[in-house]
């Protein structure tokens, strides 16, 4: 087994294990399948695509749905490059949502399957937020983005915020 002990970031974890164990299964989802080398290509497309929309290392993005392979792959491709990704509690009120989503200032919020109405129930509540996506466009946007350079977080940069 490969020591990993020396790994201090997402970017490094990533990495090593697309080289360690490309074709291996790292993440499944009803009938969608990612090998670790999958799973690379596609956070760093994640990563590509928040930097082109201007954000940089500690800025915030938002998180409200349950877990899915498109949330941890989010949340992967924004850790490699310093972005920090806030999950909002799905069962919480749309006035709790709103209040923690404008105290982090996150500039995006992703909304998971089944919360595509939730920015309806927050109406004038998120000044912030400057775009809003949908599960099925976080899909098409990790799909249709042409991966790019761009500087790995570090062991010194937040990417999780609860």
């Amino acid at each position: 087994m490969a020591d990993v002990s020396e790994l201090n970031s997402f970017d490094e974890f990533i990495r090593h294990w697309r080289d360690e164990r490309g074709d291996r299964l790292a993440m499944r989802e009803e009938d969608r399948f990612y090998t670790y080398a999958e799973l690379e290509e596609r956070t760093a497309r994640v990563a590509t695509a928040l930097l082109a929309r201007g954000l940089k290392k500690g800025d915030r993005i938002a998180w409200i749905g349950k877990n899915s392979d498109i949330y941890f792959t989010l949340f992967y491709g924004a850790a490699r490059a310093g972005i920090v990704m806030v999950p909002v509690g799905w069962r919480l009120a749309p006035p709790e949502w709103a209040y923690i989503i404008n105290d982090t200032k996150a500039k995006i919020l992703f909304l998971g399957r089944g919360f595509e109405s939730a920015p309806a129930s927050m109406e004038g509540l998120l000044p912030l937020v400057e775009e809003v996506i949908t599960d099925p466009e976080a899909r098409a946007l990790v799909d249709n983005t042409a991966r790019a350079p761009f500087e790995p977080s570090t062991s010194d940069d937040a990417v999780l915020q609860l």
